[in-house]
Formats: structure tokens, sequence, C-alpha cells
């Protein structure tokens, strides 16, 4: 007997200027929310590209709704305190992806695909398992 297949859903991050400078981003269709209650010395709005102001907020959105989107075994993750661990790894993250993702769109419409954050974060190499050293035995102590 087979497991059933998880359906893989995509999801879609995209944003839109009005002319008059207004900034709208969805994820899948819908609003995405702006966590307004992490690192709260950012500034309240979202928004892309160089010298302005917003992109970290943006980022830091995107990304905790990315890794919300995991389930726990794409986390590597099994603990009780799973909100916390996807917090803590959006913000780990959202500076870099900031300045390497968002700044440089230089568009007043843009589409992102889920699969192009995992490509990001995968050339990172930032959830390698880590390294131990045989160090032989371990010896009781006495």
């Amino acid at each position: 007997m087979s497991k059933p297949v998880k359906e893989q859903r995509v999801r879609t991050y995209n944003g839109v200027r009005s002319p008059q400078g207004k900034t709208q981003v969805y994820v899948s269709g819908r609003p995405i929310a702006r966590r307004l209650d992490l690192e709260q010395h950012l500034p309240d709005g979202l928004d892309w590209g160089a010298n302005v102001k917003g992109t970290k907020r943006l980022a830091l959105a995107i990304l905790v709704d990315y890794f919300s989107s995991l389930d726990d075994g794409e986390l590597g993750f099994w603990d009780a305190d799973r909100q916390g661990f996807i917090e803590n790894s959006a913000l780990a993250e959202y500076e870099k992806f900031s300045v390497e993702v968002l700044e440089p769109i230089q568009t007043d419409q843009w589409v992102m695909f889920d699969l192009e954050i995992a490509r990001w974060l995968d050339d990172k190499k930032r959830y390698e398992p880590l390294c131990v050293s045989d160090v032989g035995p371990i010896e009781e102590p006495p």
C-alpha cells in the first residue's frame, strides 16, 4: 500500500506599484501579512527597488510566509515551537534577501515563485547539516 502523495502547491508572490506610487503585495492572490510584530524599527510599508524604504519589511514578510508554508519535514524541524523557528529563520535571512533579491527589482510589477526562494536559500547553503568531526570514543567520567 503506497502513501498518498501530498499535493504540491506553488506559492506566488507578486507586487504592483500604482502610478501614484502605492504598493500592494500578494501571496497566491491574497494580501501578504506585513508582520509588524517583528523588527518593529523597520518602516511599515512594503516596497522593492534600490534606495526605497520598505524592502526589508517586505523581505521579512515574504520569508515568514515562505517558511510558514513548509511542512515540518521540509523545515527539518520537529519541535513544539514551530512558529518561533519560522520567525527566527526569516529574521536570520531577511536583510540579505532584501539586498540580493528585492533591491535589484526595478519594475512596477513583479512575480516570484516559492521555488525561486528555495533556490536562493539553497544557493546560500544555509541549511546544510552540521559536520561533526570524529573525536573517538567518549569515556564516562569516573
